[in-house]
Formats: C-alpha cells, sequence, structure tokens
C-alpha cells in the first residue's frame, strides 16, 4: 500500500468513534432495522452483557469445535383451555397441570473478517508516533486513543476504506434470515406475499399499502411501530410526496408513514433476494441483530506471542436514515521479518435472534405468526 503522508491523512480520525464524513457506505437497511431505537427491548435482552449478569448466556462448540457463545431467551406463550375442561356449572375435579416456560436460544453463528498488512514503509514517517503505537500493542491496548496516535488514522483510513468486504456479505445473510422468518398472516389467510397495486390508471397514487399495513395491525392486535425494509420499488413510492390524487387532497408519504406508526429501511437487497417490489413488515422485536466481542467474552487473553487482542467501532452513514455503529473486534500481529511488518485484522462476530412462531400464543393460528411478513407492491 502506497500512503501519501499528508497533514489530511494524519488528521482523519477513523478507528475510535469517527469516520470520515466523506465516507459513503452501501445502504445496510437490513442490518440497520435490526439495530432500530424500538427494538432495543429485545436488543438489551440478547445483549451479552445482560444475558451474562443473568446468567443467560454459554458458551458452546460449534460444528467445527469451536467455542460460540449462545444466548437463552425464556417465554411463556398463552394457551388455551381443553375445551372438555370447561365447565358451566361449579364442580370439584383435578386440574391440568400447569405448563412449563419455552426456551429459545440463539448462537452467535455469523463471523467474517480479514487481514491488511501493512509494511515498514507504511509507518516509516512519523516514527515516534509509530514507536508509541507499538508500544500500546505491547501493552494489549489496540483500542486506540487518537488523540495519542495520530499515525493510527493511516489504518483506520484503510480499515474504512475495506471494511465494506464484510459489512455487505453480512447484511445479505440478515435479510436471508428475515426471509426465512416470514409467518402466517391474518389478512391474507397464509404466510404467500400478496400483489398491492401502488398506482391508479392514471398514475396517481392508491392507498392499498396503507390500508394492507392496517390491517396487519389491526388483525394481530399490534399498536407498536411497525418496520418495512424494502427497494427502489417502495423507496419511489415514498419519494412522491404531495402527489395530488384523484380527490385533489394530495397524499402526504411521510404523514402516512405516521399516522399507521411505521418506520422505513432502504435496502435493495430485498428485492434482489425476493424479487422487484418486495418488502418485508416487521414487528419490532420479531428479530434483532446482535453482536458480541469475542475479545471480551470469548478470548480473555490481552495479548499472545506477537498478537495483541482489543476492539473498534465504526459510524456506519446511510440513505435517507441516521447513522448507527457497530462494535468490531480488532487483533494486531507483529511480524519479526527483515522489515517488520504489521498485520491488522478486523472482525465482527454476531447473530440474528429470530422470534419463535407461537410466541405469542399456541393456538388459533398464532402458533404459525412470526411477526414478520411480505408483500408486493406493483408500481
Amino acid at each position: 500500500m502506497k500512503v501519501q503522508m499528508t497533514n489530511a491523512l494524519i488528521a482523519k480520525v477513523a478507528i475510535m468513534l469517527l469516520q470520515d464524513c466523506g465516507r459513503r457506505f452501501p445502504s445496510l437497511g437490513a442490518m440497520q432495522s435490526q439495530r432500530a431505537p424500538q427494538k432495543q427491548a429485545l436488543i438489551n435482552a440478547t445483549s451479552p452483557v445482560v444475558a451474562e449478569s443473568e446468567k443467560r448466556m454459554s458458551i458452546r462448540q460449534d460444528g467445527s469445535g469451536n467455542p460460540e457463545a449462545a444466548i437463552t431467551l425464556d417465554y411463556n406463550p398463552k394457551r388455551q383451555v381443553a375445551g372438555g375442561a370447561i365447565r358451566t356449572a361449579r364442580g370439584v375435579v383435578n386440574g391440568e397441570a400447569t405448563t412449563d416456560k419455552v426456551s429459545v436460544t440463539t448462537g452467535f453463528g455469523i463471523h467474517r473478517e480479514y487481514t491488511k498488512n501493512f509494511t515498514t514503509y507504511d509507518m516509516i514517517k512519523l516514527t515516534a508516533e509509530t514507536e508509541a503505537y507499538l508500544k500500546s500493542v505491547n501493552a494489549g491496548n489496540v483500542n486506540f486513543d487518537l488523540a495519542n496516535f495520530p499515525a493510527l488514522a493511516i489504518i483506520g483510513d484503510e480499515i474504512l476504506t475495506t471494511i465494506e468486504s464484510i459489512l455487505t456479505p453480512i447484511n445479505q445473510q440478515i435479510v436471508a434470515s428475515l426471509i426465512a422468518h416470514v409467518g402466517h398472516n391474518f389478512v391474507t389467510g397464509d404466510a404467500l406475499s400478496p400483489d398491492i397495486l401502488l398506482y391508479n390508471a392514471e398514475g396517481m397514487m392508491r392507498t392499498d399499502f396503507w390500508d394492507f399495513i392496517n390491517a396487519i395491525k389491526r388483525r394481530h392486535n399490534y399498536s407498536g411501530r411497525l418496520i418495512i425494509i424494502g427497494g427502489d420499488t417502495m423507496a419511489g413510492y415514498l419519494d412522491k410526496r404531495n402527489i395530488v390524487a384523484v380527490n385533489n387532497l394530495g397524499l402526504n408519504q411521510q404523514a402516512m408513514l405516521n399516522t399507521i406508526a411505521a418506520d422505513f429501511f432502504y435496502d435493495p437487497e430485498i428485492e434482489a433476494q425476493l424479487g422487484t417490489g418486495e418488502v418485508i413488515i416487521q414487528e419490532a422485536n420479531a428479530s434483532c441483530f446482535q453482536t458480541i466481542l469475542e475479545h471480551a467474552y470469548m478470548i480473555k487473553q490481552k495479548r499472545m506471542a506477537n498478537t495483541s487482542y482489543g476492539k473498534m467501532a465504526i459510524n456506519l452513514g446511510q440513505y435517507s436514515a441516521p447513522t448507527f455503529n457497530l462494535d468490531m473486534d480488532l487483533r494486531a500481529r507483529e511480524n519479526d521479518t527483515a522489515w517488520p511488518t504489521l498485520d491488522v485484522t478486523p472482525s465482527i462476530h454476531g447473530g440474528v435472534f429470530l422470534r419463535p412462531a407461537g410466541y405469542l400464543a399456541n393456538y388459533g393460528g398464532w402458533q404459525n405468526v412470526t411477526g414478520t411478513w411480505r408483500a408486493k407492491l406493483i408500481a
């Protein structure tokens, strides 16, 4: 890697909390939706910090024999008393046995990482900062204080220019998980994707989609904010704000979103995997994406041999949505070659919690409801 050691490059704050304001990441709407504020209760429940304090986190072996963290959640769905047990008069009978809670365990089975090599030439300038960096590595500290180590912006800048290589496949895996999670819809009577017209023959916007969303909330007795994840078809529909309708009142899409209490997350990957016009609709706590710092819970050592273990954080700017951040592991390995080099490996380890079918009730069709639905928008 050829490095031009300009003041602008040195001044970039990269690894610790900030990204260069000019950096543009791909739309990771699925990942962002699974870390949305309205999912905070579920995010907290699946947090390794909370789960460990409540003795709900365990370390097990994955299929390759490697350690994998897993978090257990208990739930108690509504159950129906057997029809023959309902009496119309007082009597003395032996009662039904009570039922135990149900447990669901989610493993952190998603892992992506890569390694970048920094040569002596890459770091030969600013000797004082480089030496301070190596000293910090020897102390096992790769959670950098960039105010003290401005030269580390070189490493941070390189990570930010390449981190998309692991974020995109994770986002794709999250989309695949959400698709697999689609369950029964009381509005349609199945788990299929109904066709919904967005415009009439004159090109004016229809309200069929908003009627469908309201019907979902009504039929599933849901009063919270829904999450809608879709691609260009949905985004284009929302972009047409205040277009005059047949009744000349106009249709303000943002007002509709606010009225029905829903949030839209743009992600072209939805249409890439499902087809043009497809959207995913969710209750807020139907699922979430959770990460775990392996260097905090799995690898207790701060340094082994010539490798140090730490963490980093990045902020991801998104199209038409708030920036969100991700905590990641970071390890640095020193190579004692003729010209010393440094291998730096950012990694992310996580899992998707999917609320089981029947979480709310185990009868009356609810045993097939997951809180995730599909629809196909016809433009």
